[in-house]
């Protein structure tokens, strides 16, 4: 008990402020490749809920501090170019107003509010996580010159990858002190790193690798009580925004498609789908991404649809009946020709080129979340539905080969469509859930848990079809101008729709897209002036938007 008032008698001595001064800065106005997500602005910390004081999800630190992590930033950045990484630093916690140093105490004097045990303090008692002072009743963060963070790879798909440090942030014991023997050669070696980069400026707490205090810090004896947010008090901080028609900030993609066990991850898709048509739901890994091998795992839906591609991929091959080539590192092979046309045109790389199946089964294809599209309009279309919402995904991947690190998009777009069910209101309720409104510096995370609890939430939707276009060949410029056609490149694309019926995944027939071919084929040209009667006879839907031709001449 002397101690402990010895202690509150000390930090009495110290300034105790709400005012926030004009050098405590957002580190993103610093550097904004930082990485940030302050951790006590979710619920996904030691408390088990939003700590309070976190109104935004920002970095708040002194001027001083901030320019200091922008140097370590830039050295990790210069280390990540020699071994072929993009790396950057990966904030988790800045400044801390006081307010939220008190909820901790009093958190941790609820010995009976052991929800979080087994994640961050699995070999600790509370009483012990404040002795050992993991929680004191003073922080240095409070201060402003304190931060908790980590290192983080980026990949060209948005993708961010932490490095193995042995424990995740914030979990509390004796592997998580900076020197512990207990962690493997690379965890110690990643520790190492970002004490390295951080350097002199910098010195960090024994107990926790990822805890660094500005050596030179700009208020020592201040310990500041102001909220994290980044307007004053009083101003306003929301505002609303019109109806949204597409969601493609590329911040809120990625957090709705970061692995696996994503939200709106393709792979989870398929498995919304499968439980809905009450299939089998397979055991996947949730750290990848949706990759064709993974996908290949739903075998009633993914894999009959890959298998069709396939047949219509070997299908055009055999109907063009020209030299081509699959595979791209033989497009310059005289060899490989099929033709002797073919084997002069490959000394200049001139073959067509075609989409190689084994993408859709590949563990290095993987296919992206790229936007979401509001389609409530398609309502006149699908009596009883309050219309469509479409996540739309791009195959792409990203390998090495040769120590380089090769990465792009594909000519591949595919289109999961889900029909609203009917709200009973006309419409009027699904349509209010996408009038959004914008939060200033809202984490990214809170954002997209605003739209899955909203438009987005599955359980108000059904499945309706899946809808590909991609590129199945494309011929060069220079082939064109070899053979004479005066075109500049051509492409020929696949279009196909996919959805189930008794539980069969096989394609169906494309809205609004009469056979031709079979139309005209057909004795006397009757099914042409069947189809021509019927355009007389539907003039209004065409003027009001909403026809549609019947499956018979599709």
């Amino acid at each position: 008990m002397l101690i402990k008032l010895i202690f509150l008698l000390s930090l009495a001595a110290h300034a105790q402020t709400t005012d926030r001064p004009q050098d405590i800065v957002d580190l993103k106005q610093i550097d904004d490749s930082i990485q940030v997500d302050m951790m006590y602005f979710s619920a996904n910390n030691f408390t088990g809920q939003q700590v309070q004081g976190y109104r935004a999800n920002i970095c708040l630190l002194t001027k001083d501090t901030a320019q200091a992590i922008q140097k370590a930033q830039s050295r990790l950045k210069s280390f990540g170019l020699k071994t072929n990484r993009n790396l950057s630093l990966f904030v988790r916690d800045c400044y801390r107003p006081q307010k939220s140093v008190k909820q901790f105490v009093a958190w941790a004097k609820k010995p009976e509010d052991n929800a979080t045990k087994k994640t961050y303090y699995p070999d600790l008692t509370k009483q012990e996580l404040i002795a050992q002072n993991y929680i004191s009743p003073a922080s240095g963060h409070s201060r402003a010159s304190s931060i908790d963070l980590t290192i983080v790879e980026l990949s060209s798909t948005g993708a961010m990858k932490l490095l193995n440090m042995g424990t995740p942030v914030d979990r509390f014991g004796e592997k998580s002190h900076t020197d512990s023997p207990n962690v493997t050669a690379e965890e110690k070696q990643n520790r190492q790193l970002l004490k390295e980069i951080l350097g002199s400026e910098f010195r960090n707490f024994s107990k926790e690798w990822w805890h660094y205090v500005l050596v030179k810090e700009t208020y020592p004896k201040t310990f500041f009580d102001f909220d994290v947010e980044a307007t004053p008090k009083g101003a306003a901080v929301e505002t609303t925004s019109g109806v949204v028609t597409q969601l493609t900030d590329t911040s809120l993609l990625a957090e709705f498609d970061r692995n696996n066990n994503s939200a709106l991850s393709l792979v989870n898709v398929f498995k919304v789908i499968h439980k809905s048509q009450g299939l089998s739901v397979p055991v996947v890994d949730g750290s990848d991404r949706s990759s064709g091998k993974i996908l290949a795992k739903f075998n009633e839906s993914y894999v009959p649809f890959a298998a069709r591609i396939a047949t219509d991929i070997a299908r055009l091959i055999s109907d063009l009946k020209i030299d081509w080539e699959k595979d791209i590192t033989k497009t310059y092979d005289v060899k490989s020709a099929k033709t002797e046309e073919g084997k002069e045109n490959r000394k200049n790389g001139n073959v067509t080129r075609f989409f190689n199946e084994k993408w859709l089964t590949s563990e290095i294809g993987q296919f992206v979340l790229m936007g979401v599209v509001n389609r409530i309009d398609r309502r006149d279309f699908t009596p009883g539905t309050c219309g469509e919402v479409r996540f739309v995904y791009r195959l792409a991947y990203e390998m090495q080969m040769g120590g380089e690190t090769y990465a792009s998009r594909t000519p591949f777009t595919m289109n999961m469509v889900f029909n609203y069910k009917d709200d009973g209101q006309k419409c009027q309720t699904v349509a209010t859930t996408w009038k959004q409104s914008v939060v200033a510096n809202e984490a990214a995370a809170v954002t997209a848990q605003r739209w899955l609890t909203g438009p987005l939430d599955f359980s108000k939707m059904t499945f309706k079809q899946m809808e590909v276009n991609l590129q199945a060949a494309r011929f060069p410029s220079d082939l064109e101008n070899v053979q004479n056609r005066k075109f500049a490149g051509q492409a020929i694309y696949l279009m196909r729709i996919f959805a189930f019926k008794n539980k069969t995944f096989a394609p169906k027939k494309l809205e609004n897209t009469p056979d031709v071919q079979r139309l005209l084929a057909s004795p006397d040209k009757q099914k042409l002036k069947q189809l021509t009667e019927f355009i007389g006879k539907n003039l209004t839907a065409i003027d009001k938007g909403v026809f549609l031709i019947p499956d018979e001449f599709l």
